[in-house]
């Protein structure tokens, strides 16, 4: 991993109760990880390009924000090479086929539909910590974009 060996995790959304939720179930993982939080795409790019971005690089989604901020990070993200290695894993609260077809067009590599309770989004959490990330990666099917568990 990078000089610090953490996996770094960024939650773009801006719901309160996911940052709360997710920094927490963040935390809960049994691996050194950091999680920054920002509220809008513009934000987050320009912390973006602060950084030296590592394909240790994972960034959390809000498809569901009404500003559409979620789509917007995934298409800037994909924009740009040099954030090529950064996994994006995109959150929904009920599963749109248009927009899992959307994220997939725009080269996110995981979907999942956030669920209701605590215990099942650290589930949730854990098993993102553990899949093949190969499978996710090469963006060779839609199939393979949607968690479930």
């Amino acid at each position: 991993m990078s000089g610090e060996n953490k996996l770094i995790f960024t939650l773009v959304s801006g719901d309160e109760n996911h940052k709360t939720e997710i920094t927490k179930g963040i935390t809960r993982i049994p691996i050194k990880t950091s999680i920054n939080h920002y509220d809008d795409c513009e934000s987050f790019t320009n912390f973006l390009e602060s950084i030296k971005v590592t394909s240790y690089h994972v960034v959390l989604l809000d498809m569901d924000d009404p500003e559409n901020v979620g789509m917007e990070c995934l298409k800037t993200l994909r924009g740009d090479i040099a954030y090529s290695d950064v996994v994006v894993i995109c959150y929904m609260r009920v599963e749109d086929k248009t927009t899992v077809e959307q994220i997939f067009v725009e080269g996110g590599n995981i979907v999942f539909i956030y669920p209701k309770t605590r215990e099942k989004f650290h589930e949730v959490l854990m098993e993102l910590v553990k899949i093949n990330w190969q499978i996710y990666t090469t963006g060779t099917s839609i199939r393979n974009l949607i968690l479930k568990l």
